[in-house]
C-alpha cells in the first residue's frame, strides 16, 4: 500500500474545506491511499494516519504549516504522529511547506532514510506527483 498523508499546522479551519493539491493528486494517482489531518484532528484521527503509515510500503507526507506572527500554533495530536514517523523504517519523502518551530525539531530527529524536500508552495504538485510516479514503478 502506497499513502500520501497531508498534515497541516496552523488556525482551526472549518470542517468541510477543499484542498485542490489534494484533489488534483487523487486525480493523477487513483491506487493512492490519501488521508489529511491537521493540528485540531483527535487522536482518533490521528491514530488511523499513524496505523496507515505503519502499515504503507512507501509513503510521501506533505507538512503545511504556518505560524502567527511570533506565536507558532500548537502541534497537539499531530506529536503522536510525528514520534510514528521517526520509528518509521519505510521509504518515505516528506514535503514541507513554511516553517514551525517544534515540528522542524522534531523533523530534524527523522532517520536519514527519510528524504525532505521545501516547497515555496503546496501547489506544486508537479514534484509530489513526481515522487508518486516512483513509488508506484518500484
Amino acid at each position: 500500500m502506497n499513502l500520501l498523508l497531508s498534515l497541516r499546522i496552523g488556525a482551526l479551519i472549518p470542517q468541510y474545506y477543499q484542498n485542490s493539491t489534494l484533489d488534483l493528486i487523487r486525480k493523477e494517482a487513483k491506487d493512492l491511499i490519501i488521508y489529511d489531518c491537521d493540528n485540531h484532528s483527535d487522536s482518533i484521527i490521528i491514530s488511523y494516519a499513524a496505523d496507515l503509515l505503519e502499515k504503507s510500503a512507501k509513503a510521501a507526507i506533505i507538512i503545511e504549516m504556518e505560524q502567527e506572527q511570533e506565536v507558532a500554533f500548537p502541534l497537539g495530536q499531530l506529536r503522536l504522529l510525528f514520534t510514528k514517523l521517526i520509528q518509521h523504517t519505510t521509504k518515505i519523502l516528506v514535503f514541507t511547506v513554511g516553517t514551525h518551530p517544534a515540528a522542524n525539531h522534531i523533523l530534524q530527529a527523522l532517520p536519514a532514510t527519510i528524504q525532505f524536500h521545501n516547497l515555496d508552495n503546496p501547489k506544486q504538485v508537479k514534484q509530489i506527483l513526481s515522487f508518486l510516479d516512483r513509488i508506484n514503478e518500484q
